[in-house]
């Protein structure tokens, strides 16, 4: 009989401990998903909120965006150093169309979203800024 127990209290621990692993592993991997045009067309209006873009500034961020992540897709399988060349190009051609104090605007926006991307990663295994974006704006 205090087999019994101990054998049923030894399988739930098995259970508990494989159920835990399971999830853990059903966790996504590597970089995130290529935006939708709807998700881009979110971030340029959110960043052209942020950042009082003119209606010329906001359409030339938009074509930007369009076209950096059209790259990305392209390029999703040559890895997080292409990912962060492409995500750096993107933030240099954003700047060139901005005011100085857009500038600085962007700037804050940019490290904003580079904390709320390091706080959302698994713990454990650090990635690169692979996609390029973050949620809602550059540098995902």
């Amino acid at each position: 009989m205090k087999q019994m127990k101990t054998a049923a209290i030894v399988l739930f621990i098995t259970i508990i401990s494989a159920s835990s692993a399971m999830a853990q592993q059903q966790r996504p991997t590597g970089p995130p998903p290529v935006p939708t045009d709807k998700q881009i067309e979110k971030m340029v209006t959110d960043l052209s909120s942020t950042l009082d873009l003119s209606k010329e500034q906001e359409t030339d961020v938009r074509v930007l965006y369009k076209d950096h992540f059209k790259q990305v897709k392209n390029s999703k399988t040559k890895g997080p150093q292409a990912m962060e060349k492409l995500k750096s190009q993107l933030e240099k051609n954003v700047k060139s169309l901005l005011t100085k104090e857009q500038k600085k605007k962007y700037n804050s926006y940019l490290s904003k979203q580079e904390k709320e991307r390091q706080q959302s990663r698994p713990q454990g295994k650090p990635q690169g800024r692979a996609q390029g974006e973050p949620q809602g704006g550059p540098g995902r």
